[in-house]
């Protein structure tokens, strides 16, 4: 079934500050006294550059119990690396674009939309990425709006957060 332990979800646009986030609430959960907060980012299961929607579904097959492990995407090598699991039963922080759907909302028990303006991600995103990033940000900003027109994530939402 469902994942067995507190789970909150952080969604986003690239380069709006959901990982960043995701660190901090996981360290904010150990110091009150939730330890062993596991933070999973989509971006270890995306597969590839125009994986978003199939990083999405992998998502929400593990937070409904449909999956107990993910394909680790190697992007140096462009393909599956292994297969990696969550530790069951600990409390999650997963974040990623396009995390946020009606699916993983319904099992999950915080929801955020981060957001920031378009200039600052883009600054962010080549920032810590680099070059490498530049080539793909339009076709990835292409997947990040059809995921928003898709499942309107910032109004499943229960906290929008600019960045």
């Amino acid at each position: 079934g469902r994942w067995p332990a507190p789970v909150i979800l952080v969604d986003g646009r690239s380069g709006s500050g959901k990982s960043e986030l995701a660190r901090r609430m996981a360290r904010a959960l150990d110091t009150a006294g939730c330890p062993g907060v596991q933070v999973l980012h989509l971006d270890s299961w995306y597969p590839g550059w125009a994986g978003l929607s199939a990083g999405t579904r992998i998502t929400e097959e593990l937070l409904t119990g449909r999956r107990r492990a993910w394909p680790r995407w190697d992007w140096d090598r462009n393909r599956v690396q292994e297969s990696v699991a969550p530790t069951w039963g600990t409390p999650l922080v997963v974040e990623g674009s396009g995390s946020l759907t009606a699916v993983t909302a319904a099992v999950a028990d915080l929801r955020l939309w981060v957001d920031a303006g378009a200039e600052v991600r883009h600054r962010r995103a080549m920032d810590r990425d680099g070059e490498a990033y530049r080539p793909w940000w339009d076709m990835w900003a292409a997947q990040e709006r059809d995921h928003v027109a898709r499942h309107r994530p910032q109004g499943l939402a229960d906290l929008r957060i600019l960045t």
